[in-house]
């Protein structure tokens, strides 16, 4: 069986996942809506420190933005090397568009 990555099964476990160009438009779109936040949480750190406030709670929120940057970008990767693998699988049958 086999499930897109926008499928909405509950489980997955056991079954291939095929993904399209879509997802990595998608997952390019989060990576750069986190990239925002992490600027924005920089600044607001800054402003923190050059006041004299407390900063723990906007460093534990930056801490969280980096590590869900983190994750944005390891689900890329994830995704491009599975439509490679995808196209690899494709060559020889012109009715695919495998450029990446």
């Amino acid at each position: 069986m086999r499930f897109f990555a926008s499928d909405t099964q509950p489980s997955r476990k056991g079954k291939e996942m095929i993904f399209a160009q879509a997802d990595l438009e998608t997952v390019d779109r989060h990576i750069a809506e986190c990239e925002e936040k992490v600027l924005e949480q920089e600044q607001k750190l800054t402003l923190l420190r050059m006041n004299g406030l407390e900063t723990e709670l906007a460093e534990n929120i930056l801490t969280a933005f980096y590590e869900t940057l983190l994750i944005h970008h390891a689900n890329r990767d994830m995704i491009a090397s599975h439509l490679e693998g995808q196209c690899g699988r494709r060559r020889g049958f012109p009715e695919f568009d495998c450029d990446l």
